[in-house]
């Protein structure tokens, strides 16, 4: 129920009728806090900040978003608290407040799963901070996570000392830090393409 009132409230939204995807999203928050379910309870508050935020409530998205970490930290799950943390992070990189927001992001993208879609895209807002620059969401820093990434993923299984680094620009580049075996090149791209195939699934099951 509680999943099916948020998907409801997103169909509101995307119809224009806010008022009532709002009223939505507080009656699934509410029967979540009833069932007692912080992990839902998280979900729910997550969703609404965002929410807040694409119709420029903006004290209301902070206040939500705040909210969903508080819950999420009772439900004893280190995935959704680190979903509210990347959200929590990447809203206050939007509205400027890049300290604040570089802790929340660091210590989401330590809780998620590797080829998570929400740790991909905190880590391109990470990048984004450190270097200056604007976040994939208005530029392109995503390549940089995308190798971020395949990187660590691909160096836990290959030989110690083989890989110097992965970069991804208009392609996949893999640095070697000395000269690899025919086996080890074998392995090497069967780890990438692998951990590429992982990214692609976990957005695709994220944005269902």
């Amino acid at each position: 129920m509680i999943e099916s009132s948020q998907a409801l409230a997103l169909a509101l939204n995307e119809k224009g009728d806010n008022a009532e995807a709002e009223n939505v999203y507080r009656l699934a928050f509410q029967e979540a806090k009833r069932a007692r379910l912080p992990g839902k309870m998280a979900q729910v508050l997550c969703n609404l900040g965002l929410f807040y935020s694409e119709v420029d409530q903006q004290e209301k998205a902070e206040n939500a978003l705040r909210l969903s970490v508080k819950a999420a930290m009772k439900s004893e799950s280190d995935k959704m608290l680190g979903r509210s943390l990347a959200c929590l992070g990447i809203y206050l990189q939007h509205q400027g407040e890049l300290v604040e927001a570089r802790t929340h992001l660091v210590k989401a993208i330590e809780r998620l799963p590797k080829a998570h879609s929400d740790r991909f895209s905190a880590m391109g807002h990470l990048f984004a901070i450190r270097d200056g620059s604007v976040c994939s969401c208005y530029g392109d820093s995503s390549r940089k996570a995308i190798s971020a990434i395949v990187e660590e993923i691909v160096r836990q299984s290959l030989p110690a000392g083989l890989l110097k680094s992965i970069s991804f620009g208009s392609e996949l580049s893999v640095e070697l830090a000395r000269e690899a075996t025919e086996e080890e090149i074998g392995n090497l791209q069967d780890l990438v393409e692998a951990a590429m195939g992982q990214i692609r699934s976990q957005v695709k099951r994220q944005r269902r």
